[in-house]
């Protein structure tokens, strides 16, 4: 007889994953299975203990299979397989058997218990490739390395791998599941430097590519250097999945240390500048931050600096030589322009205040003078510009007079010239004649804004400065301001006290009183009474009650016949009058009519007031003497009137 044992059930959760520790142990070295846990091991009895063996191992812990194993064709396998008895004739004792639970390397098996038999469906793999990139290291520093897996219509459940590596330049520290191979177990054996031999199986297979394994390696070598990292093995679920194995490197780089230079570091704005990169080490990015809110990539970049200032320039160097930022703080030193003078009346140098200085050009920039005629235009960036001066207000001292000088002048009595000649002009058109002093007039009593469609009364001499190239500052940019209209140069900056200079006659203007009955209209005189000087022009301004009387005439007197006169009756209770001749009168006599109506209640009196009486702009002195108007009862009325007598003595 020959007496064979076999069992196919009861392993009773004896097979775990500790199990499989085991055999991944043993497959890279760290462990040397042998006798029965050897037996255990090699749960498809191909006669070798692999990461396919642990493969196996895992699914059955986790249910996914059932005995027997693939490959093993039985569960249980029993030492020794059989006993053979050649002539069996009596009772025979001690035929004892062995039995070893494939899988169970711990042999943790206890009572046993019921099962059920499955079949496994085993994975059929087209190709695989596995690959360690090309790495960069810094020198001292660590990274984690991968193997990377490339898998294609195959299911992965182990790998048995080795690479090598010169220990001289790099050391491996630790190796540890990758991504893909999440939940899975892994065995390492790095006791050989040089060589590291890694072991991995799971329950669930890897179907996916990524990261199979990652292990963590420090650079030992030189910078510059380089290290092979080396395939040596690829066992995918023990060969049954065709692998091609790619090895990559190590780069140890070298630092990088960002410096760079500029050329030029200071210079009015705009200044363009030119970057220098001084970097050194293993570098592929640079970065340029210029301080003012502009950036380069480029490896030697120009920029210009519009603005003044003081600007701090970084270079942030990027690369497998690692990251440096070197920063000058307020390296760029950019500065303006300034360009000042002073804009002075033609007549005895008056400050001119309120003039506006416009720079335009490259850029535009302005300054207003101030009480002493000054201005100042600073932060001026470098270029091509021109510089205008413009004035709009302080329009004074346009005066009666100013006509008469130019009627003596379109008359050859006598010659104006320079600015005098230019402020005569008032329409611009080359000539000076009786129309320039008519526009005068008008413009001196109010009648009109401006001489001729010329819209700006104030000229300037020169008209502008022109600077093609402004690298340096400007000083003593003057200008000569001239009023048009003012001819006699008496302008100030306010329209009190104008003067043509010391007063040396004396004069009187006398509005006459007078008696007018409601409703009547009647002629009034205003007189001159002049010594010691010849009268050429007169500005008058005469104050009524606009509710008591209503002018509706404003005539030249006999004494001024001939005269140029201007009356401006456009604000009720005012008149606003102006009289100008070539030729000048020294009599005494009827200067001005007004013709004026009583419109007020009877019983009124009210002044005609002489509020202002300029002769010859002001040289005269000049005594001004208002009148008064009576309206008395109507005829209807009774009307009494009490004389004085007049006693001279």
């Amino acid at each position: 007889y020959t007496l064979s044992p076999s069992k196919e059930d009861g392993d009773n959760d004896a097979i775990s994953a500790y199990d499989a520790s085991f055999a991944l142990q043993h497959d890279v070295g760290l462990i040397a299975l042998s006798g029965y846990p050897a037996i255990a091991a090699d749960v498809n009895k191909n006669g070798q203990i692999t990461a396919m063996d642990a493969y196996y191992i895992l699914q059955k812990a986790a249910g996914v299979i059932t005995l027997p194993f693939p490959g093993a064709g039985v569960a249980w396998t029993f030492d020794p397989a059989q006993r053979t008895i050649a002539d069996l004739n009596q009772h025979v004792t001690g035929q004892d058997f062995t039995a070893i639970l494939l899988g169970d390397i711990s042999g943790n098996w206890t009572d046993p218990g019921e099962g059920t038999k499955a079949s496994l469906i085993e994975a059929r793999a087209a190709a695989a490739n596995l690959t360690i990139p090309q790495m960069t290291v810094l020198p001292g520093e660590s990274i984690d390395v991968p193997i990377l897996l490339d898998i294609s219509d195959a299911e992965l459940f182990g790998a048995d791998l080795t690479f090598t590596y010169d220990p001289v330049h790099v050391a491996i520290s630790e190796v540890r599941l990758g991504s893909l191979a999440t939940g899975w177990s892994i065995a390492s054996n790095l006791s050989d430097p040089g060589t590291i031999r890694i072991a991995i199986a799971g329950a669930t297979p890897i179907t996916t590519e990524g990261q199979l394994i990652v292990f963590t390696l420090t650079a030992l070598g030189e910078a510059g250097t380089q290290s092979a990292l080396t395939l040596t093995r690829g066992d995918l679920n023990e060969g049954g999945i065709p692998s091609t194995l790619t090895s990559g490197s190590v780069y140890i780089a070298i630092p990088v240390v960002s410096q760079f230079s500029a050329t030029p570091t200071s210079g009015n704005a705009p200044l363009l500048v030119t970057f220098n990169n001084l970097s050194t080490g293993d570098w592929s990015s640079i970065s340029w931050n210029f301080g003012d809110g502009g950036t380069s990539t480029d490896e030697n970049p120009t920029h210009i600096y519009a603005t003044p200032g003081s600007y701090s320039v970084s270079l942030t160097i990027s690369g497998p030589g690692g990251t440096d930022t070197e920063t000058k703080t307020n390296y760029i030193q950019v500065s303006t322009l300034s360009i000042s003078g002073q804009v002075l009346y033609w007549y005895e140098d008056k400050a001119v205040p309120g003039t506006l200085c416009t720079l335009n050009g490259s850029n535009t920039y302005a300054d207003t003078t101030g009480e002493n005629g000054s201005f100042n235009i600073t932060s001026i960036t470098a270029g091509a510009y021109t510089l205008t001066p413009t004035k709009e207000n302080d329009i004074h001292g346009i005066t009666a007079y100013d006509a008469a000088l130019v009627l003596r002048h379109a008359a050859g009595l006598s010659q104006l010239e320079g600015h005098a000649l230019s402020a005569a002009d008032v329409n611009q058109n080359g000539e000076i004649g009786s129309y320039d002093a008519s526009l005068i007039l008008q413009k001196s009593v109010g009648l009109i804004e401006a001489f001729n469609g010329i819209t700006n009364v104030w000229k300037f001499d020169p008209v502008n400065f022109t600077y093609p190239n402004l690298t340096e500052n400007q000083n003593n940019q003057d200008f000569t301001a001239i009023l048009l209209g003012d001819p006699s140069g008496n302008w100030t900056i306010a329209e009190e006290g104008l003067s043509t200079g010391v007063r040396e006659g004396s004069a009187s203007l006398i509005v006459q009183s007078g008696i007018l009955l409601p409703g009547e209209t009647r002629d009034i005189s205003m007189d001159l009474s002049i010594t010691g000087e010849d009268l050429l022009a007169a500005d008058i301004i005469i104050n009524y009650d606009p509710a008591v009387l209503s002018v509706t005439n404003v005539k030249l007197g006999s004494l001024v016949e001939g005269w140029s006169i201007a009356v401006n009756l456009e604000t009720p209770g005012m008149i606003r009058l102006a009289i100008a001749n070539d030729n000048p009168i020294s009599n005494n006599g009827q200067l001005i009519v007004l013709t004026i109506k009583a419109i007020g209640p009877s019983g009124t009196e009210t002044v005609i007031s002489l509020t202002k009486g300029d002769l010859n702009e002001g040289s005269i002195y000049t005594e001004l003497h208002s009148g008064t108007i009576q309206i008395p009862g109507t005829p209807n009325e009774p009307d009494y009137q009490i004389f004085l007598p007049l006693i001279l003595r």
